[in-house]
This record gives structure tokens, C-alpha cells and sequence, in this order.
């Protein structure tokens, strides 16, 4: 069965037996994971995935408070303790950076100035964490596998099949993704000159060592 995506005041009535309205969100959340990591354009991932979280964290309101009123957004979600005492700590930091990465990315943004493009570069953390916070989701929460429309979706499975190390695997990701707004040109010299300090430093270990 398939479920459109849109806002779930359009999905669903505002008060409906709770079990049903469970039912209705947690296949919300479903498909709009599903098209947040199918979503080809590093702009369009972004928004994709602020509203896939939203539809994990509704689809655990509605089961931890027997609420029907889905009528509420992220930063509403994030403020509920039946929501925050179900997600662990660890992936609450993971949430809100998706929210802000998310509006971010919602809105018109320059390439001059102290702004960069939305490129793979930038969207490569915030792809992390809502692959984490999707396999808890699934795995942890309701206890179940993550479904195939999900797994099998480009940007899910990316890291899994592109024969590469993670990036946290080879090395530090301050060392690999461009801070925001330092154009990749600026970044490449910066690599550079780290790579040559740390280089100086093994050299001078060495000679140190011989003499």
C-alpha cells in the first residue's frame, strides 16, 4: 500500500481512534524516510529529511501519549517528554541538527558571500544521522527490519555499496567536509597545509630519534 506525502493535517482527520491514527503515521514515516533518501539533489534531501523525522517523533507521540491530534510540527514534537524520554540522548543531537539543516535548506540561499552551495559535501552528515535515527527507529522502537523501499533507496545504501571506508573510518570528518562557508577551494589549501604540518612533525620525530 502506498501512502502519499503531505502534511498530515491533509492525511489525516485531527481526532480518530488512536490505533488507527498509529497506524496512518507510522506509514507516513515510512514513505517520506523512503523519499527523503531517494531524493537525488543534495536540496532537496534535506527538507525530505527534516520531514521524516517529524514522522518518526509523531508516530511516537501517538504511541506514547494515546494523542490523536497529529496537528503538530517538529520543534512541537521536540518539546514533548513522551517524545523525549523514548529517544535516547544520544540521538536527540542528531534530531535537531536535521531540523535546522532542514529549514536551512527550505529557504533560498546565496552562493556569495559567507554562503556555500547545498553540495554532497554539506549534505553527507545530516545523510548520517537520518540513517542512524531511521534504523533505531525501526530495529530499536517498533522492533522490526527496515523496511525494503527504504533500504533500497540510493542515498540509504550509498555508503553500504560505494567499496569506500565511511569517512569516520579513515579519518577525523572535520579533516574531510568543508566548515560552512569556507569556499572548497580555501579548504583544499587548508587540507594542504595540515597535511604538510603533520608531515614536519614525524620528520622532526625522527631525527630526534636518530640523533
Amino acid at each position: 500500500m502506498s501512502y502519499r506525502c503531505a502534511p498530515l493535517g491533509k492525511v489525516l482527520p485531527i481526532r480518530r481512534q488512536s490505533s488507527d491514527t498509529l497506524h496512518l503515521v507510522r506509514a507516513y514515516a515510512q514513505a517520506s524516510l523512503a523519499r527523503a533518501f531517494d531524493a537525488s539533489a543534495p536540496i532537496d534531501f534535506l527538507p525530505r529529511a527534516r520531514v521524516g523525522v517529524e514522522g518518526i517523533l509523531q508516530t511516537i507521540y501517538v504511541a506514547e501519549s494515546g494523542d490523536s491530534n497529529v496537528r503538530k510540527n517538529l520543534g512541537e514534537l521536540m518539546s514533548k517528554p513522551e517524545v523525549m524520554k523514548a529517544v535516547p540522548h544520544r540521538l536527540q543531537a542528531a534530531i535537531r541538527y536535521l531540523q535546522e539543516v532542514g529549514n536551512y535548506a527550505s529557504h533560498s540561499q546565496p552562493i556569495t558571500g559567507s554562503h556555500r552551495a547545498i553540495d554532497e559535501d554539506y549534505v553527507a552528515a545530516a545523510v548520517s544521522s537520518l540513517r542512524v535515527v531511521t534504523t533505531w527507529f525501526f530495529e530499536d522502537w517498533l522492533h522490526e527490519a527496515v523496511p525494503p523501499d527504504i533500504t533500497a533507496a540510493p542515498r540509504f545504501q550509498r555508503e553500504a555499496t560505494s567499496g569506500t571506508p565511511a569517512p569516520s573510518a579513515t579519518a577525523p570528518r572535520a579533516a574531510q567536509v568543508p566548515p560552512v562557508g569556507l569556499p572548497p577551494r580555501r579548504w583544499t589549501a587548508a587540507r594542504a597545509m595540515m597535511a604538510l604540518g603533520a608531515t614536519t612533525v614525524v620528520v622532526a620525530g625522527i631525527a630526534i630519534a636518530v640523533w
